[in-house]
C-alpha cells in the first residue's frame, strides 16, 4: 500500500488528522500490513514505512501549494498494489504519464475537500464539489468528526 497524505497549505489541521486516523485505521487492519507513506505538496517531502507497530509521524512536512504529479510519479515507482490519497482535492488531475491505473488509486476525500480536479472557490455545494468533472479513480469522502 503506498499512502499519500496531502500535506499542502489548503490542508487544514483538523484535515491532517482526520487523514491519519484513517491512516491509523489502515495499520491497525492487518498484522502484517506494510504501508509506504508520502507526505506531498508540491512534490513529495517525507517518505516513511510503517508497519503494524510502527508510530506514525505526526510531524508534517509540505505546507505550500498542491500538485498530485510528482507523488503519484513516485507511486509508480514504488508499484503498490493500491495508491491512496488523502487529501482536500484542491488540485488539478495528475497528468496522463503519471497517473497509476485507474482501478489502483482511491482519492480519501477531506470532509471540506472536493473530487480531485473540481475544486472552485465559487461554487462549493455537496453535490458541486462531489460530482467529478472528469473522473479518474474511486473517492471517498470522509465524515465531519
Amino acid at each position: 500500500i503506498t499512502f499519500i497524505l496531502d500535506t499542502s497549505g489548503s490542508m487544514s489541521d483538523p484535515e491532517i488528522n482526520e487523514c491519519l486516523r484513517e491512516l491509523k485505521g489502515i495499520q491497525s487492519a492487518d498484522q502484517h500490513i506494510l504501508i509506504h507513506v508520502l507526505e506531498a505538496d508540491t512534490e513529495v517531502k517525507k517518505e516513511y514505512l510503517l508497519d503494524a507497530q510502527t508510530k506514525i509521524d505526526r510531524e508534517v512536512m509540505g505546507r505550500r501549494g498542491t500538485d498530485f504529479n510528482q507523488p503519484l510519479s513516485r507511486a509508480i515507482e514504488l508499484d503498490s498494489d493500491i495508491v491512496i490519497y488523502a487529501t482536500d482535492g484542491e488540485a488539478p488531475l495528475p497528468r496522463n504519464e503519471n497517473r497509476v491505473p485507474e482501478h489502483k488509486i482511491l482519492w480519501l476525500v477531506t470532509s471540506q475537500g472536493c473530487y480531485p480536479g473540481n475544486y472552485s472557490y465559487y461554487h462549493r455545494t455537496d453535490k458541486e464539489r462531489r460530482t467529478p468533472k472528469e473522473r479518474y479513480g474511486k473517492a471517498i469522502f470522509l465524515a465531519a468528526s
